[in-house]
């Protein structure tokens, strides 16, 4: 760690012969904060070639050089550090470039208005399904509260739903009456999902908006048909109870003037007869009557 002076390298028993010219030979070592990094060997032919003067000359000179050296080492491993994170930077704004394509082409080819929206409500972003939807047009729609989005009987449900968002991190599913930026009016289901960009806090909710127009209509389309269907039976059944009341007379009279015809037939005048069979034929005919009203009835 200290310079090195041999005068005459023959008297030196330090000295291990690499060149036969050598006679005198001074080693100053080249320190830095971080050791010896290297040397200063100046060999001669001539004996004791170096005074006093040229070593400390050579002590300072190598001293400048030793920080030197350590300058041009620490500026190209910042330069192998810069190059290597310039390549990670650009790796990773590449993949970040195609995880943006990939998301954009998402949203952009769904059929739901799907908004980025701040945890106090207001719309950051919206894909192209949701200017169709609404009306709204570039970034017309950024910074609104998104309960604007909703009949105003609706807002007060819409916002409650976004505060548990953020306040327990769970999806929540609502169906509202969505309100477009024209006025109109169509039935939506809406889905809030949460964001969690940072541990444990909400920088965002993903709102899908989807119509469910169709749908809503088709159920009440449904619910009609199943309230006539249900006033059909029970018409139905009220028929069925007051013609089985109405067979009971006509047959009670068939079985009376049959019972009668059998008994005291021989006994009756031709008259007599004749008037309990036209009887029995005319509730015969009724009940034929109401059985061809029981089967329209069915067929219906």
């Amino acid at each position: 760690e200290k310079t090195i002076y041999a005068p005459d390298v023959n008297m030196d028993p330090r000295y291990v012969s690499s060149n036969q010219g050598t006679v005198s030979e001074l080693v100053v070592p080249l320190r830095t904060s971080q050791g010896i990094i290297g040397v200063l060997d100046l060999q001669s032919a001539e004996y004791n070639a170096f005074d006093e003067h040229d070593v400390r000359l050579l002590e300072v000179f190598a001293e400048r050089a030793a920080t030197a050296i350590e300058n041009v080492k620490l500026y190209n491993e910042i330069r192998r550090y810069t190059e290597a994170l310039e390549e990670r930077v650009q790796e990773r704004t590449s993949e970040l470039n195609r995880v943006k394509e990939r998301v954009e082409a998402i949203l952009n080819h769904s059929s739901d208005a799907i908004l980025l929206v701040r945890p106090n409500g207001q719309i950051q972003q919206g894909n192209h399904a949701f200017d169709m939807m609404f009306g709204y047009s570039g970034d017309e729609s950024f910074g609104k509260p998104i309960t604007l989005l909703a009949e105003p009987a609706y807002r007060e449900a819409l916002l409650q739903a976004l505060e548990r968002v953020v306040a327990k991190a769970n999806p929540e599913r609502l169906e509202i009456v969505a309100l477009r930026l024209n006025g109109l009016t169509f039935d939506a289901d809406v889905t809030l999902s949460p964001v969690n960009s940072v541990p444990e806090q909400i920088t965002s909710i993903v709102c899908s908006l989807r119509d469910i127009t169709m749908r809503k209509r088709l159920e009440q389309e449904l619910r009609e048909s199943l309230q006539k269907e249900r006033e059909l039976n029970e018409l139905k059944s009220r028929f069925i109870a007051r013609a089985s009341h109405e067979f009971r007379t006509p047959l009670a009279v068939i079985l009376t003037s049959s019972d009668l015809l059998r008994t005291y037939g021989p006994r009756m005048s031709e008259e007599q007869r004749e008037e309990k069979l036209s009887r029995l034929q005319k509730e015969v005919r009724t009940i034929a009557v109401m059985l061809d009203d029981l089967l329209t009835i069915s067929k219906g």
